[in-house]
C-alpha cells in the first residue's frame, strides 16, 4: 500500500512539473494589456430582500496577463440610481449614481491552468478572479472597504480570438464598518 501511494504521489509531481513548461510562459512588458467596458445589473443577496430588485451598473477594466494563466486587473465602476432595490442600504439617494467603486484584482485563468496553453486563446475560457477594493457612497459620503470574488465565463470572438464577451456572475462584500465620514 505503501509503494502505490509513493508512486501516485510521485506521477503528479511528475505531470505537475512538466505542466509547468506549458502552462506558464511570461509575456513582455508591453504585451497581454487590456482595456474593457463592463454593464450588468446588482442586487442585493441578504435575507428577505435576496433579489429583491436590480440596479443598472457599469464600469471599466483595466489589466495585465504576465503569464498565461497568472494576470492582474483594476476595475473601476459605479451604480446607477434606479429606485427599484434597497442596494443603499435605505438611503435617501437623489443623485445619478449611487457609489463609486474600485478594485484591484488578481486573475487565473483555470482552463490554461489545468488544460494547459496551447498557443493561442480557446474559444471559451473560465477565469476567476479575487481581490480587495474602496467603495464610496454618494449620498452618505461614505465610504466602505470591500471584496471582490468572481468567475468569468469568457467567449473569445474575431479570426484571432482578440475580442471577449464574458458573463461575470459576481460576490461583493462591502464592509460598512470602514465608515468613516
Amino acid at each position: 500500500m505503501k509503494k502505490i501511494a509513493m508512486f501516485i504521489a510521485a506521477a503528479a509531481i511528475a505531470v505537475s512539473a512538466s505542466a509547468q513548461k506549458t502552462v506558464v510562459t511570461a509575456s513582455k512588458a508591453g504585451d497581454n494589456i487590456y482595456v474593457g467596458v463592463n454593464g450588468g445589473a446588482t442586487t442585493v443577496f441578504k435575507g428577505d430582500n435576496a433579489f429583491s430588485g436590480f440596479q443598472p451598473n457599469f464600469g471599466i477594466r483595466v489589466g495585465k496577463n504576465f503569464t498565461t494563466v497568472f494576470g492582474l486587473a483594476l476595475d473601476l465602476g459605479s451604480e446607477m440610481n434606479a429606485h427599484t432595490s434597497d442596494c443603499t442600504a435605505g438611503m435617501n439617494n437623489k443623485t445619478f449614481f449611487n457609489n463609486a467603486e474600485a478594485n484591484l484584482l488578481g486573475t487565473a485563468n483555470l482552463m490554461n491552468l489545468f488544460a494547459g496553453y496551447k498557443g493561442e486563446p480557446r474559444a471559451f475560457e473560465v477565469i476567476a478572479l479575487g481581490g480587495f477594493g474602496w467603495t464610496h457612497y454618494f449620498p452618505t459620503d461614505a465610504d466602505a472597504v470591500n471584496t471582490k470574488l468572481a468567475l468569468d465565463f469568457a467567449y473569445n470572438l474575431g479570426s484571432a480570438k482578440e475580442w471577449q464577451i464574458y458573463v461575470e456572475p459576481a460576490i461583493t462584500y462591502r464592509s460598512m464598518a470602514a465608515v468613516n465620514n
